[in-house]
């Protein structure tokens, strides 16, 4: 997936019975995705003790049918381990970017 291209609508929720919840929520289109196909993703933040607990959730990767170029030709737990691991490329980096020292202009 890396260096495709995704199309998302953002909208940005904090829910009134959890207010320092942040709910950031989207719908995902990859590059390779007909007109009629995208997946929903959502992504929680919740602070702990020691930081903040994120989870994301990504919906509507099942819909895809087999031979998808999304799966890069897998299937089942394989094609669920390899977005796991993309998304947690994806929180590595922006854990790295929100530790980074601000740049001064």
């Amino acid at each position: 997936m890396s260096g495709d291209r995704a199309r998302v609508s953002v909208s940005v929720a904090i829910p009134p019975s959890r207010a320092f919840q942040i709910l950031l929520a989207f719908t995902w289109r990859n590059a390779n995705f007909a007109p009629h196909e995208q997946t929903e993703v959502e992504i929680q933040f919740e602070p702990t003790a020691s930081g903040t607990l994120v989870t994301v959730t990504h919906r509507g990767l099942a819909g895809l049918r087999a031979d998808h170029p999304a799966r890069h030709g897998l299937q089942g737990a394989d094609f669920c381990r390899m977005i796991g691991l993309w998304w947690g490329e994806q929180m590595s980096s922006f854990r790295r970017i929100c530790a980074a020292p601000p740049s001064l202009p």
